[in-house]
């Protein structure tokens, strides 16, 4: 019976998990306002960085460095170290080369625990990493960003799944997902406890101890 519980919240925590992280990807799911941050671009002054959050899913694009800087130039200025404002799960690389922009695109709740990551080019078709495309193999024709995500029209030909784990996150809202079956089946146990013992019977079985004068239940053998 335990056994059977915790394999129970195990699986339940596990596709509890991957729920919060793919639904919101769904047509017409994560439909909430998106909170844009622009203060990380005034501190990166390497790369245009733009955050976008909704309830289910965060968004960090990074553009090529502005003001006609070179890549080369960028980074002298601003070392990499300035990545570590950014989520610890964003891409870490500075969007340059022919890169026309970074995606990187985390979900779940109520930590991010997956994520994919896009770099879009301008002259051939965009690269993805940790993305799985359940009806279709090919990316959208144009050039993906943070604006697709939410308010944007999606269709299940064009579906992406974060498929990239986020460790700490994925541990997080598994052990928060598990431990509600868990609770909920502990909470039930504990009433019946108190209810039994309330009433003079056996904690265990229920038993009608009120006329027995053993010190443990002549039924199941509880004390």
């Amino acid at each position: 019976m335990r056994r059977g519980i915790l394999m129970f919240s195990a699986v339940f925590g596990l596709v509890a998990s991957l729920a919060c992280a793919w639904l919101p990807r769904l047509p017409g799911f994560d439909t909430s306002i998106v909170t844009l941050r622009s203060g990380l671009a005034a501190k990166s002054s390497f790369s245009n960085v733009f955050e976008q959050e909704s309830n289910w899913t965060t968004w960090v694009m990074i553009l090529p460095p502005a003001n006609g800087l070179t890549l080369d130039t960028a980074r002298a200025e601003a070392p990499m170290n300035r990545m570590d404002e950014l989520p610890y799960w964003t891409a870490r690389e500075i969007a340059g080369d022919d890169a026309f922009r970074i995606v990187t695109e985390a979900t779940g709740w109520p930590m991010r625990c997956m994520s994919m990551t896009t770099r879009a080019y301008q002259d051939r078709p965009a690269a993805e990493y940790g993305v799985w495309r359940p009806f279709t193999s090919k990316p959208s024709s144009t050039a993906p960003g943070m604006f697709d995500g939410v308010g944007a029209t999606r269709t299940l030909r064009g579906l992406a799944l974060p498929i990239g784990v986020i460790l700490p996150g994925l541990l997080v809202n598994f052990l928060f997902f598990a431990g509600l079956p868990l609770g909920l089946v502990s909470l039930r146990a504990w009433v019946i406890r108190r209810r039994r013992l309330a009433d003079g019977l056996c904690t265990g079985c229920g038993y009608d101890r009120r006329a027995a004068t053993a010190a443990r239940c002549p039924e199941c053998g509880e004390a």
